[in-house]
């Protein structure tokens, strides 16, 4: 798996360890939660609502990208390295 589908799908796993709902998920990209499934089951969500994810979630997009196979910019660690519990707990 590449691509999109396999960016939302490593968004769906934090989203879901970190306790979000769809309804948290269809707010910050601001449409229904029946929407917010579909772009989500589909891979079709826009780049802007997969960087709202992003930020909801406190991840870094360079780590997401890293781990969904695309190159690391230089000096970015290597991949997803604490839980979303922990970065919440940091700041």
């Amino acid at each position: 798996m590449h691509g999109t589908p396999h960016l939302l799908a490593i968004l769906r796993r934090e989203l879901a360890a970190a306790g979000f709902t769809l309804g948290d998920v269809a707010s910050a990209i601001g449409t229904s939660e029946r929407r917010a499934q579909t772009l989500m089951a589909n891979g079709t969500m826009k780049l802007r609502d997969i960087d709202k994810l992003v930020e909801l979630l406190h991840l870094d997009f360079d780590e997401i990208l890293s781990e969904v196979g695309y190159p690391r910019p230089f000096g970015a660690p290597l991949a997803l390295s604490a839980s979303v519990s922990s970065r919440f707990e940091e700041g």
